[in-house]
């Protein structure tokens, strides 16, 4: 919606501000990316299904993030917390095809 369009122009524009004089680049992708939640007992399991990521909570610590391919695809995982539970972005046409593996990929995974 608009309102959140607003809000992260905003933010954009604070943290290239903050970020000023340093190797950094911010923009606002909010319509660009498919964002998917995972969490619970089993959701490390699930993603190291499709990635070569280690999210071994004392390397991937909360708050860390990687750029890196996941069921083939590029991604950017966050962990959120030591729950564990994770934020996966990739690009909004890809949305469906990453559904689709997670929901795959999450019969196969012990609870």
């Amino acid at each position: 919606d608009a309102g959140s369009a607003e809000a992260a122009a905003g933010l954009a524009c604070e943290l290239r501000a903050a970020l000023a004089g340093r190797h950094a680049a911010c923009h606002p992708i909010a319509d660009a990316r498919a964002c998917f939640g995972v969490a619970g007992a089993a959701a490390a399991g699930l993603l190291a299904k499709g990635t070569g990521i280690d999210l071994d909570p004392r390397v991937f610590v909360p708050g860390s993030a990687a750029l890196s391919r996941l069921a083939s695809l590029p991604a950017l995982i966050v962990r959120r917390d030591a729950a564990p539970a994770f934020a996966i972005f990739v690009d909004r046409p890809a949305g469906t095809y990453l559904w689709d593996w997670l929901t795959d990929a999450a019969r196969s995974v012990p609870a």
